[in-house]
C-alpha cells in the first residue's frame, strides 16, 4: 500500500508543481525519483495518516460523502 501512496502524492506534485516547494527536505528532488528518496517516504506516510485520521474523524459524513460519488 506505501508503494502505490508514495506514487499518488508524486503524481499529485507533479499536476502542483508549486506544493512540492513547500517541503524543503525535497523541494529541490526531481519528480522522477521522489518516489525512492526517504524523507518524501517519510513525508507520504505522514500524509497519508492524517487523511486516514481525517476520514476517521468525519463519522457518517464520510459514508455520504463516497455515496455521492
Amino acid at each position: 500500500m506505501m508503494y502505490v501512496n508514495r506514487f499518488s502524492f508524486a503524481r499529485y506534485l507533479a499536476a502542483n508543481p508549486e506544493d512540492q516547494k513547500k517541503f524543503k527536505k525535497f523541494a529541490q528532488v526531481p519528480l522522477t525519483t521522489l518516489p525512492s528518496n526517504l524523507e518524501f517516504c517519510t513525508q507520504t506516510l505522514t500524509v497519508m495518516t492524517f487523511l486516514e485520521k481525517l476520514v476517521e474523524n468525519m463519522g457518517g459524513e464520510s459514508e455520504s460523502m463516497m455515496a455521492a460519488k
